[in-house]
């Protein structure tokens, strides 16, 4: 069941992730992405390794996923969730 939603997650942002070849959406798309309230979908990932952890000096690696959803609630208006 796990693993059905998690197909049908990817699935979401892999295709929210196409980008057509027309140059004029190639141009809205770069305002867009300047603009930090603008309507996008990211899901940037940042991975960390620390060294020299614990008394037995070992490494720990952490993945940080930090997705960015913007809701249009009205006109108006824009809620964006971290």
């Amino acid at each position: 069941m796990m693993s059905r939603y998690l197909y049908l997650i990817t699935l979401f942002f892999l295709s929210l992730s196409m980008i057509a070849q027309d140059e004029e959406n190639e141009k809205d798309l770069e305002k867009q992405i300047q603009n930090p309230v603008a309507s996008l979908i990211s899901l940037p990932f940042q991975n960390n390794m620390d060294f020299g952890v614990g008394l037995d000096d070992r490494t720990r690696n952490t993945l940080n996923i930090q997705p960015v959803w913007p809701f249009s609630l009205n006109e108006n208006l824009l809620m964006v969730m971290h």
